[in-house]
C-alpha cells in the first residue's frame, strides 16, 4: 500500500471515531503530509498549524494506521494542555493503552 494524502485523510477521519479521540479536542482538518524525507514512521507539530507527517516508506495499512494514531495521541495531548505532549511519558502511555485496547492492537511498537 502506498502512503498518499487520501490514505492519510481517510485514516485520520476513521480514527477520529475512536472514543479516546472523540473525547479529545482534535483538529477536524490537520495538515496531513506523506513524506519521503523521513526514513521511518512519522512526526507531528502543532504550531503554527496542526500537522502530521507520515513516512512514505511504510508499506502496510496496519503500519499506516498505527503511525497516524501515534501522532494523533501527541496532538490530542497538546490540545489538552499536557506539558509532555511531545514525549512518551505517563500521559502518552495512558492514551496509548486506551487506543490500543479499543482497536485490539498490541501496545508494543505503538
Amino acid at each position: 500500500m502506498r502512503v498518499t494524502p487520501a490514505v492519510l485523510r481517510d485514516t485520520y477521519r476513521l480514527l477520529l471515531n475512536c472514543r479516546t479521540f472523540h473525547r479529545s479536542n482534535m483538529p477536524s482538518r490537520p495538515r496531513l503530509v506523506a513524506s519521503g524525507s523521513i526514513p521511518k514512521w512519522g512526526d507531528c507539530w502543532v504550531h503554527p498549524y496542526p500537522t502530521i507527517r507520515i513516512s512514505t516508506h511504510l508499506r502496510t495499512l496496519h503500519a499506516i494506521q498505527r503511525t497516524v494514531a501515534h501522532e494523533m495521541v501527541h496532538i490530542a495531548l497538546e490540545q489538552a494542555g499536557s506539558k509532555g505532549w511531545h514525549d512518551h511519558g505517563a500521559d502518552f502511555r495512558m492514551m496509548r493503552a486506551s487506543i490500543c485496547r479499543e482497536l485490539g492492537w498490541k501496545q508494543r511498537g505503538f
